[in-house]
């Protein structure tokens, strides 16, 4: 509570805008409701391969789940914009 969950939220959602941007600019799907009174921490992309793409999070120390055909990414106040631009790196990578 110190830090406050309005700050805490929109650091949340500056996580989340490089993985947002990264999928809408490559036609994947993001799954969930992105409409600011619905929107969650989670954040799941659907790859066409998402079992290699998990896997190469993965192996790149990114923690993340497979679901459902999605990865599942749920990045939270410890969390930095340097590590996401990683994530970013390696989706990339697998996607290319």
């Amino acid at each position: 509570l110190e830090l406050g969950i309005d700050a805490i939220w929109q650091h949340l959602a500056a996580l989340q805008q490089p993985i947002i941007e990264w999928a809408d600019a490559r036609g994947l799907e993001l799954v969930g409701d992105l409409a600011p009174a619905r929107r969650s921490g989670i954040l799941c992309v659907r790859p066409t391969d998402a079992a290699a793409t998990h896997a190469a999070l993965t192996a790149a120390g990114i923690v993340c789940t497979l679901r459902e055909g999605a990865i599942r990414l749920s990045p939270h106040w410890y969390n930095t914009h340097e590590q996401m631009r990683k994530v970013v790196q390696v989706l990339d990578t697998v996607i290319s």
